[in-house]
């Protein structure tokens, strides 16, 4: 996204909360991890910018994603908060201790740290992202979880192949208004279970997307 990632997430159709880092007081570390706190809380995964030790950016060295908190107090920053995040480079869940010493740095202190693996977040400006739904004037959307058979995939910046991924998404709900959407291929079942696994043809590129309907059938209850 060349470092525009406001340009991608509207490009894609999400809704989104932009930290304020232009208007914020300075140092906005403390205020920074109050509102990333609060929206977790508010179930709103956080797309953040951390310094690491063996880059040398001057605003941000790498965005990880934060998934949870562990906290006693919700609206009030706390130095004994917990954030939990992944770094995407390993399958590996993370914590950091939400206080200026345990994880906060300026880019002239990280170079120093002794720690190169650890994440940083910046003391004085902060850049961050939380995720607040897609796009939905219509309002006939549904969540949906997606569970992909690989963890890890090749990176386009180094110019890597894409490779193919199947997923899972388990469904329900009643989503009659998308019979008059378009599609490109449909798949007529009739479920015989709780669960039902179809196996598409067509995998899951890597670097593009792909989009699933799971509707009644009209005049059947069991057909989909």
């Amino acid at each position: 996204d060349l470092r525009d990632p406001i340009h991608t997430l509207s490009y894609l159709h999400f809704t989104y909360e932009e930290w304020d880092w232009m208007n914020a007081p300075q140092p906005q570390f403390r205020d920074y991890c109050r509102w990333m706190k609060r929206s977790i809380l508010r179930r709103n995964p956080i797309m953040f910018g951390i310094f690491l030790r063996y880059m040398d950016y001057e605003d941000y060295d790498h965005i990880v994603p934060a998934i949870g908190i562990r906290y006693k107090t919700e609206n009030e920053f706390d130095p004994e908060d917990v954030i939990i995040y992944y770094d995407l480079y390993k399958k590996k869940v993370f914590e950091g201790i939400l206080n200026e010493n345990k994880m906060g740095s300026t880019r002239e202190f990280t170079r120093a740290k002794k720690y190169a693996g650890n994440a940083w977040i910046p003391l004085d400006i902060d850049y961050g992202i939380a995720i607040t739904g897609i796009l939905d004037e219509n309002q006939v959307t549904l969540p949906v979880r997606l569970s992909v058979s690989a963890w890890n995939e090749p990176n386009p910046a180094f110019h890597e192949d894409p490779i193919e991924m199947d997923g899972t998404v388990p469904t329900k709900g009643d989503v009659d208004v998308f019979l008059r959407s378009r599609f490109d291929e449909k798949h007529i079942f009739m479920a015989d279970d709780t669960t039902y696994v179809y196996q598409d043809t067509k995998k899951i590129p890597s670097t593009g997307c792909l989009y699933y309907r799971c509707i009644p059938l009209p005049g059947d209850g069991n057909a989909t």
